[in-house]
């Protein structure tokens, strides 16, 4: 993450054409504190997680490969693809599928519900 979409473009570069260490470009570069220290890692990360302008540039890049920039809230981001999992149904993912099914059949219940509150009698 940098300020600039020219930094991002410059930094881009070096790690692409120069084949300079996108570890230590983040450690020197990124604004992003978290991961600045972690050389860039942000660790696995579920499409779902990501904006979907993000997530298709992602998931459309091949293992190896710096994908951006891409603008974000707090500027310009460059991610390295270290590399794509095939999706996998474990239960960390039965859990995620349950509560957005769930999320969404609440929301359409709750979208049919009428309290008539001239029913309600007062103390």
């Amino acid at each position: 993450m940098v300020a600039s979409e020219g930094t991002a473009r410059e930094l881009f570069a070096q790690a692409h054409e120069e084949c300079q260490d996108f570890a230590e470009l983040a450690r020197k570069h990124s604004l992003h504190g978290p991961s600045r220290l972690a050389g860039g890692s942000v660790g696995v990360v579920a499409r779902y997680a990501l904006p979907p302008d993000v997530a298709d540039a992602v998931f459309a890049a091949r293992p190896g490969h710096v994908v951006g920039p891409l603008p974000g809230p707090d500027g310009f981001r460059l991610l390295l693809v270290e590399e794509l999992l095939p999706p996998e149904l474990d239960d960390e993912t039965q859990s995620v599928i349950r509560q957005e099914l769930f999320g969404a059949w609440l929301k359409d219940r709750l979208r049919d519900v009428r309290i008539d509150l001239s029913r309600l009698e007062s103390p």
